[in-house]
């Protein structure tokens, strides 16, 4: 098990980050990932569109995971339309 720090940016919108957000949730326990902290940053600008939205939500997770089960949920954000961007940083 490895430590990472988690970035996500979801939908803005009370509705589509409740969504984004229980999907996550979902996909961790499926990938065999332990949450240690989550931050919730708020809805921001983005310094460019993504999907044509200005604005995302944006969570931090700080997880211990396998090495095989982020790769597992690295493909699974990929066609989530409620996730626009993540990031997995090894700390």
């Amino acid at each position: 098990m490895y430590t990472y720090e988690a970035t996500f940016i979801l939908l803005p919108g009370v509705s589509e980050f409740e969504n984004g957000k229980n999907e996550l949730k979902k996909e961790f326990e499926s990938a065999g990932i332990k949450v240690v902290k989550e931050e919730d940053k708020g809805e921001q600008p983005l310094s460019y569109p993504i999907k044509k939205n200005n604005r995302g939500h944006y969570l931090f997770y700080q997880i211990e995971a396998p090495a095989a089960g982020l790769t597992t949920l690295d493909k699974a954000l990929k066609i989530k339309p409620e996730i626009l961007k993540h990031l997995f940083i090894r700390t």
